[in-house]
């Protein structure tokens, strides 16, 4: 009996060690999450070279792909005051509003990245616009 009660104590006891530790393991990764967190964050984006080339590219990409659109939407404008068939009309305006989406669409995802100055914001180079307005046209250098 004395046997029994021994193994039923230990049994208990390794039941209680293990869920302590399971406890305080716990405790320590609440405890040091926002520390591991903001560590990883810096390794990902700040320490990582390919990460900040993306990163600081992205934007000049975004900014010229605008003033691309900006191009387009100009040269269907020119096409506009040569007084072109009713048809090539429709097609035009058509291409208008599939290349203003493109370009708002564009501007949207710039604007955002441009925000995130936890992670490609803070790479953003100081020539180009903090923000690209809907409105007007687009300045991709200095």
């Amino acid at each position: 009996m004395k046997d029994a009660l021994r193994y039923i104590g230990a049994a208990l006891g390794g039941i209680a060690l293990l869920g302590g530790a399971w406890f305080g393991w716990t405790q320590f990764q609440r405890t040091t999450a926002d520390y591991r967190g903001e560590t990883r964050q810096i390794e990902q984006t700040q320490a990582n070279e390919r990460f900040r080339i993306q990163a600081y590219d992205s934007f000049f990409d975004l900014c010229a792909a605008v003033q691309t659109d900006e191009a387009r939407l100009d040269a269907l404008a020119t096409e506009l005051d040569t007084d072109p068939s009713s048809g090539r009309v429709e097609q035009i305006n058509a291409s208008i509003a599939a290349i203003e989406t493109s370009r708002a669409s564009k501007i949207n995802r710039y604007n955002a990245d441009a925000a995130k100055d936890w992670t490609v914001g803070q790479f953003q180079a100081n020539s180009l616009p903090y923000r690209i307005n809907l409105e007007g046209e687009t300045t991709c250098a200095p």
